[in-house]
């Protein structure tokens, strides 16, 4: 069994993660963006990503949001 802190980690992430996809969605970016935006970052996957990564990203892609 995982410990508390770990499980909170880990519903961190996917909430940050899910922030990832629904700001990429209302940017309307193509599944071809994505790929390239997570190879600038050096992943495959949003998954692959750290949570510092995530909330900088997440940060750029809301006030691309709000132009």
């Amino acid at each position: 069994m995982s410990k508390p802190s770990e499980q909170i980690l880990d519903a961190t992430h996917k909430r940050l993660i899910k922030q990832y996809h629904t700001l990429a969605s209302m940017l309307a970016m193509s599944e071809d963006q994505r790929a390239a935006l997570l190879a600038s970052l050096g992943v495959t996957s949003s998954r692959q990503l750290t949570q510092p990564q995530l909330i900088e990203l997440c940060s750029t892609l809301s006030r691309s949001e709000e132009r």
